[in-house]
């Protein structure tokens, strides 16, 4: 019986969560955690498979059979959409839950073992029907509406809770994680006791696929020359004119690409609109139109590409691509200068950006401001007894205990340099961020990461320094001498512990 509460997010219609199913299943354990239904790739269906996604799907399920040999697993035909399953499973767990093992299982089956469509209704029918539970299809709009809700609650939990994104993603109820599918000994640990001494899984996971979200502003609805060639791997959101794109778009993602088509509104007006009321300076925007002047004053307010409405649908596809591509490109370099290759955390210039930022903010709105400095103790003695190697892995693990506790949007993770990284923490005082720092350096010695050359422990620790202040305050750098002060005597006093008293 589990001594702990296991969380796992996964999808149908991944074979690593397949496996990790099975594997739950011959130890008797599949009805021992609370498995929820995620879509990683909700645009996706069988009829607009491209031949990237079988190639995807292919590469996948060989990955699975190496690793997870013990498992049976054949490469479907086609990799489905979920949707109906998990709103099947959701109405199942809500109404039933003393069947959500048998019926996940059976699913999953349905698809890894027989191939069949399990975005089919009836295959999912049949499924209900050979376990004998017919009886309790949930149906009706009620409960569709609830299972709908179910399902976005979910997704919208694993999207924010530090999973990158990765499936089957597990976490305890003592807020360990695991992201793909760990073996047998460790993933038996980990139900029991809620953490394991695993390295990490991430590679052995499917990671959402990358698609891009197209806004279409128009006056005619989904009639215009949609491209072929983008409608595997494309998003479409349809809005009537620019106001309800500013509107439903608040606090929405942000899309890839605005495209105006015969909108109801001035078009320049539109452009700037979106360009500067709507915060979407840098999103490329294209109009289609046939009238030149029209055009001219397209280009002067900002857009990216004109074209006509009689364009071609394949050139259009293709100058689309390109527009996509050179954007995504763009935004993945800029990411590349704020993040550390090894740890994925934020760097050091973004520490020095966001920590001026939440300075002045803190100025305007005379609110709290609190920094951790953090060290890792006695990390060049890790290094020479296990290997740099090793330590990078223990860089990156303790990168993803530190995402794990800084819970809000706006606390900010970094790297600061070597063995030490930092957190921002805006309008949080001291007693806040001691708890933030509790948290962490208890996290990691949860996370049992062997050190045999620690003076002081048998797994890797931590020290960490606080400094809060609140206005009136003058002095940014003296926040960072003080938490540094405060993270030097914690070391002084004996290391693992938390410090927020300079010297």
């Amino acid at each position: 019986m589990n001594t702990v509460n296991i969380t796992v997010y996964a999808d149908f219609n991944c074979p690593y969560c397949h496996a990790l199913n099975e594997r739950l299943e011959s130890m008797g354990r599949a009805g021992n955690v609370r498995w929820l239904p995620v879509e990683h790739a909700p645009d996706l269906f069988s009829h607009s498979m491209s031949d990237l996604d079988g190639q995807e799907l292919a590469r996948e399920v060989n990955d699975v059979q190496n690793r997870a040999p013990d498992v049976q697993l054949l490469l479907p035909p086609l990799r489905p959409n979920t949707r109906a399953a998990s709103k099947l499973y959701a109405g199942i767990i809500r109404h039933h839950p003393e069947h959500a093992a048998s019926l996940r299982t059976a699913i999953y089956r349905t698809l890894w073992h027989d191939g069949q469509d399990i975005s089919d209704n009836e295959v999912l029918t049949q499924i209900l029907d050979s376990l004998g539970l017919a009886e309790l299809n949930p149906s009706g709009s009620d409960t569709a509406n609830e299972c709908s809700q179910l399902l976005s609650q979910w997704h919208s939990n694993w999207e924010n809770g530090q999973f990158a994104r990765n499936i089957p993603a597990m976490e305890s109820s003592i807020g360990f994680k695991i992201l793909g599918l760990a073996r047998p000994q460790q993933l038996m640990q980990f139900l029991d006791e809620g953490y394991t001494t695993v390295r990490d899984f991430k590679d052995a996971a499917c990671v959402s696929v990358e698609r891009y979200t197209v806004y279409i502003v128009s006056g005619d609805g989904d009639n215009w020359p949609q491209p072929a060639s983008l409608r595997a791997i494309t998003r479409y959101r349809y809005y009537t004119d620019t106001d309800e794109l500013l509107t439903a778009a608040e606090g929405s993602s942000r899309p890839d690409m605005i495209i105006l088509y015969k909108p109801k509104d001035d078009v320049i007006n539109s452009i700037r609109s979106i360009k500067h009321v709507g915060g979407f300076y840098d999103i490329p925007v294209m109009l289609l139109t046939d009238d030149e002047d029209l055009m001219l004053a397209a280009y002067r307010s900002g857009v990216t590409d004109v074209t006509r409405y009689t364009v071609n649908e394949e050139i259009l596809g293709h100058r689309m691509v390109r527009i996509l591509r050179t954007n995504r490109n763009a935004r993945r370099m800029f990411e590349i200068a704020r993040i550390d290759a090894l740890t994925g955390l934020y760097n050091r210039r973004e520490f020095d950006i966001t920590l001026e930022r939440e300075w002045r903010q803190c100025l305007r709105d005379k609110s709290r401001l609190s920094l951790l400095m953090i060290d890792l103790d006695f990390f060049k003695a890790y290094n020479d007894t296990y290997g740099h190697s090793m330590g990078d892995e223990v860089l990156r693990r303790f990168a993803r205990i530190l995402e794990s506790c800084a819970s809000r949007p706006n606390d900010l993770a970094v790297r600061y340099g070597g063995e030490e990284f930092a957190m921002i923490l805006p309008d949080v005082d001291l007693q806040g961020a001691r708890h933030i720092a509790e948290l962490i350096r208890k996290q990691t010695e949860i996370h049992d990461i062997k050190h045999c050359s620690s003076p002081i422990s048998k797994h890797i620790t931590a020290s960490i320094g606080i400094a809060s202040v609140e206005p009136p305050i003058t002095d940014m750098r003296g926040l960072i001498d003080r938490a540094d002060k405060a993270l030097y005597r914690a070391k002084r006093q004996g290391r693992n512990r938390v410090c927020d008293k300079p010297e």
